[in-house]
């Protein structure tokens, strides 16, 4: 799960978006063969409460990058913001803090999302 803090386009052509397709060419050339996982960022907080409310239009050019990315480069896709495990009711379980970073339950329940996905498909 890279980072998307810097906000990649639609467009992928920031200077952020260029490092991001950088590293997935790296980890290809440099590891030949292996199975590359990328993931959309997961749910954000709408909620005024969260420290973090208001992230979402930077995060939806980011959800688009790295599918657009995915399909690019050929690799595997996860999902996370359509993963029904992170919504708008489990926010306050899962992201407790700021309503965009996880908690310990929300990373162990990250893990265990993409171990399964890579676990169907091997």
């Amino acid at each position: 799960m890279l980072g998307t803090n810097g906000g990649q386009t639609i467009e992928g052509n920031s200077e952020d978006d260029k490092a991001y397709e950088e590293i997935i060419h790296m980890c290809q050339s440099q590891a030949k063969g292996s199975n590359i996982y990328l993931c959309t960022p997961p749910h954000v907080t709408t909620n005024p409460m969260f420290s973090n409310c208001g992230y979402l239009p930077l995060v939806v050019p980011a959800r688009v990058f790295v599918r657009n990315i995915a399909k690019k480069f050929n690799v595997n896709l996860i999902e996370l913001d359509k993963c029904d495990k992170f919504t708008d009711e489990t926010e306050n379980i899962m992201q407790a803090n700021d309503g965009l970073h996880f908690v310990e339950i929300g990373y162990r329940t990250l893990a265990e999302v993409i171990y399964e996905h890579i676990k169907e498909a091997l």
